[in-house]
């Protein structure tokens, strides 16, 4: 098997860009193979640094929404409470005077049924 002739007409100018990219490239590679050697720490010490203080920052803003629920919620719960005392001396008092009305009612049931039971007696 015999390959065709590959005809190329390489100039001056693309040979020159050609070995510029293989030369970036070579050194980019090499850059690249050296800074994997170092420790971690070293090389990510500035994004280690930002971690730190975006985990205290995280952290305040727990703490912080915490407080503020805990907050929201004993604020609720006397509020509550004392909707709920307004609710309970309100039906106390309805109570009261419910019963004052079957009281009355009674009271004067019971003397109707007297001055007819005295009429009765009278005759």
């Amino acid at each position: 098997m015999v390959l065709p002739p590959i005809n190329l007409n390489l100039d001056a100018k693309t040979v020159g860009i050609l070995c510029a990219v293989v030369l970036v490239s070579g050194s980019l590679l090499s850059i690249g193979y050296q800074l994997g050697n170092r420790d971690p720490q070293v090389v990510c010490k500035s994004y280690i640094k930002e971690l730190g203080v975006a985990t205290s920052q995280i952290n305040s803003q727990e703490l912080k929404t915490a407080q503020k629920v805990e907050t929201a919620a004993l604020e609720c719960v006397s509020r509550e409470k004392e909707s709920c005392t307004r609710l309970v001396n309100d039906t106390v008092a309805n109570l009261k005077r419910l019963r004052c009305k079957i009281c009355d009612a009674e009271s004067a049931s019971s003397s109707a049924k007297r001055s007819r039971r005295s009429r009765k007696g009278a005759k």
